[in-house]
């Protein structure tokens, strides 16, 4: 990308939009990188050790 000054940014609404998708695409890696994933990978973990441990079963009657 050419050097950004603020004169361009506000003149050229393509140089506008294409910084703007680049912040928005940046914002979700962000969000993904240190949310999401760590959610998913403590959930995949405590899914996986419940189901390892067996429980016993009750006797009839």
């Amino acid at each position: 990308m050419k050097d950004l000054t603020y004169q361009t940014y506000l003149n050229d609404p393509a140089v506008r939009e294409e910084l703007e998708l680049e912040v928005n695409r940046l914002r979700h890696e962000a969000i993904d990188r240190y949310f999401v994933a760590p959610l998913l990978t403590m959930l995949r973990r405590t899914f996986r050790r419940s189901q390892l441990k067996p429980t016993p079963a009750r006797p009839v009657g």
